[in-house]
């Protein structure tokens, strides 16, 4: 009976082994693997349509709010506004991690999301006091529209009593604009519209993938370019660019973005939170679903899963390094902004040199 029970249990162990292992030798996850169509369903399902979908509602909300305010200014709508454009933030930073689709190809996002705002050019758009219908809004240049020519109406006036008539109706006319494109994006996640980009994704191949792999790479490499953008060593890096932008130790907090709430940092963070939540598949605190590109990954090699996983969590976690509002830490946190850029540019080195060789190697469809 020993020796048999001792045969079992040999057995039973060369199983597990068996399944905690894979052919390249590398200890993986014991959960089943998800397909590649499944980890792209649950990117659209888990990330992108509650991403735009929070934006989306944040922008009525918004809109409500400015119109209210524009028929009748007052000091409780101007609060409310200002609530309203944070989370507007919020929802469009973390999704520029999958900056992918019509908000790329149409130009969705520098329509709403251009900077630094051309305040003299605002100042004289206000001079010339002309009729702020779209069709003028449509004329203007995308520095002088979208979420940071609002955020410097509404952030930039102390008080509901020193807007201005012509400040008013520029406010409205653009709040309104903002709220048409934020629809346009929502919408091209939305299956019921005709020609939506979640489509594109979820039932590859077709005329804008041809692969599940070209897919899965271009979402990647939006991961990529998001870091990049952030806290890049190049004269455009969202940090870096103010950070040396009149030469090594030399700031110009003028040309960063989100100067008028200092919501830089935030918005910076959020950028990279977008990040994990692309990995990870999920939003706003929700469960990870099961089918996440960092699933795929782990049923395959654990350690490389939890090596990227790490250094997500660390690029996140840099900002906490930082404890003064952007324009001030470039001067006096110089060192903490060089740790933030350091562990974003970190990351982006393991997507580029880890996860996307895996890709290349483990998607095949």
């Amino acid at each position: 009976m020993k020796s048999n029970n001792l045969l079992i249990l040999i057995s039973a162990l060369g199983a597990a082994f068996a399944t905690s292992c894979h052919k390249d030798g590398t200890p993986g996850n014991t959960t089943t693997s998800p397909t590649s169509s499944q980890v792209l369903d649950d990117f659209v399902s888990h990330v992108a349509q509650p991403d735009y979908g929070a934006l989306y509602s944040n922008a009525k909300s918004f809109q409500t709010v400015a119109d209210s305010f524009c028929s009748n200014p007052n000091a409780a709508d101007l609060v409310a506004m200002r609530i309203y454009w944070y989370g507007m933030r919020t929802a469009y930073e973390s999704g520029e991690a999958f900056l992918i689709g019509p908000i790329a190809t149409q130009n969705l996002d520098p329509h709403i999301d251009s900077w630094p705002v051309a305040q003299q050019q605002i100042d004289s758009v206000l001079n010339t006091n002309p009729t702020f219908n779209q069709s003028y809004i449509d004329g203007l240049p995308y520095t002088l529209k979208g979420f940071h020519v609002i955020e410097y109406l509404i952030f930039g006036r102390t008080t509901y009593s020193a807007f201005t008539a012509p400040q008013i109706a520029y406010l409205q006319a653009i709040s309104t604009d903002l709220a048409t494109t934020i629809a346009s994006i929502n919408n091209s996640y939305n299956v019921s519209v005709s020609g939506n980009y979640a489509t594109a994704l979820t039932t590859v191949p077709n005329s804008t993938y041809g692969s599940h792999k070209a897919a899965l790479l271009d979402l990647i490499n939006s991961m990529m370019g998001i870091c990049d953008e952030v806290g890049g060593n190049t004269s455009d890096g969202k940090i870096y660019s103010v950070f040396n932008a009149n030469g090594p130790g030399n700031p110009d907090t003028l040309l960063q973005e989100s100067l008028f709430s200092r919501n830089s940092w935030v918005d910076f963070k959020n950028n990279i939170t977008g990040v994990l939540n692309v990995y990870t598949a999920t939003y706003g605190g929700n469960t990870p679903a099961s089918n996440s590109l960092s699933n795929f990954v782990g049923s395959r090699n654990l350690s490389l899963n939890n090596a990227i996983i790490t250094s997500m969590n660390n690029a996140i976690g840099s900002f906490n390094q930082v404890h003064q509002n952007f324009s001030q830490s470039v001067y006096t946190e110089r060192t903490q902004c060089v740790v933030v850029m350091n562990a974003i540019d970190s990351l982006k080195s393991t997507l580029n040199n880890k996860l996307v060789p895996f890709i290349n190697k483990y998607v095949t469809d």
